[in-house]
């Protein structure tokens, strides 16, 4: 009779330390488990966060100015016409007042350039910032980046420095037209850093 329940003791010891072992092993498991998905999310927010500091903040950042230069040119063209190309206008024709208008529209036109030329020394930077960063581009943002490498090299190749074209017009169209800096450039830098923002703040990836 003792030799029986000693024997369903035992079973019954078995089975509380099987399951207490299990429990202890898949409390282990999960702890393990989580402890690796926080570690991963952890890495991940850590190269967000680069990502930010190193490429999509300082692009955002120049293409920020970069939209505000093409503003002011913009601005100073518009005054250019609405002064000088209105046709309601009408101007002396004396030697004194042609010479002086010449000299506005010139002046003008100057200032509206240099406007743009400030956009390319914006893209200079933007090339190193890319160059010295390559390593946080997503990929889904490395074919529009080389198009934008594409039109900066074709900008100061096939204009130059006196901002003239090199190039037979003919052949320039069959290339294509040259942008200082796209829109579609402009408007992916800024939804890339205003989202990696945001969950960067939220701490989600």
């Amino acid at each position: 009779m003792c030799s029986h329940n000693s024997k369903n003791f035992m079973k019954w010891f078995e089975t509380i330390f099987l399951a207490v072992l299990s429990s202890g092993v898949t409390a282990t498991i999960m702890e393990h488990f989580f402890n690796n998905r926080r570690d991963e999310q952890n890495r991940k927010l850590e190269f967000l966060e680069k990502q930010l500091t190193n490429l999509y903040g300082p692009l955002y950042w120049l293409i920020s100015q970069s939209e505000k230069l093409f503003e002011l040119q913009g601005k100073v063209m518009k005054a250019y016409d609405e002064e000088y190309c209105d046709s309601s206008k009408k101007y002396s024709q004396e030697k004194q007042t042609q010479d002086a208008l010449k000299q506005e529209t010139s002046i003008t036109i100057e200032v509206a350039n240099d406007y743009v030329v400030k956009v390319e020394e914006n893209n200079k930077q933007m090339m190193v910032v890319l160059n010295n960063n390559y390593s946080y581009i997503d990929t889904d943002d490395i074919e529009l980046f080389q198009l934008f490498y594409e039109h900066k090299v074709r900008n100061e190749t096939e204009y130059g420095q006196e901002r003239r074209l090199k190039l037979p017009t003919s052949i320039y169209r069959k290339i294509g037209n040259v942008s200082f800096l796209k829109q579609e450039v402009i408007d992916r830098i800024k939804n890339k850093f205003l989202d990696k923002k945001e969950k960067l703040e939220r701490g989600i990836v």
